[in-house]
């Protein structure tokens, strides 16, 4: 079973149905003829969702999944990761060029 990433999201909402580049989630397993309150997540790449409401004119069943608040399961962690190392290198390089004007070789001696 997959693991969704849902933020901040009530961990009870564990139910999905996927509509119009969508992720639905719901705190029940199904719906009929009825309308519920969900969350409305955006399936394109990103994490931004909303509080909506679902309404159905026919008996749906949901998935079910495990759903989680851990940052390492965003789709965007690999890029969040490759851009906090390279701002960390950047700002290393730009330090050792600053403390070069004190100590030849600056902070770093001469490493980089």
């Amino acid at each position: 079973m997959d693991t969704l990433y849902t933020g901040k999201i009530p961990k009870t909402y564990k139910y999905i149905y996927l509509k119009d580049n969508y992720i639905y989630l719901f705190n029940v397993p199904q719906i009929e003829n009825d309308t519920l309150n969900c969350y409305k997540i955006d399936n394109k790449g990103q994490f931004l969702y909303c509080y909506d409401t679902f309404t159905s004119e026919s008996l749906i069943n949901f998935q079910e999944v495990n759903v989680t608040d851990k940052h390492y399961y965003r789709t965007d962690y690999p890029s969040i990761l490759f851009c906090s190392l390279c701002i960390a290198l950047v700002f290393i390089f730009i330090l050792n060029c600053i403390t070069s004007i004190y100590r030849r070789g600056g902070v770093l001696g001469g490493l980089l």
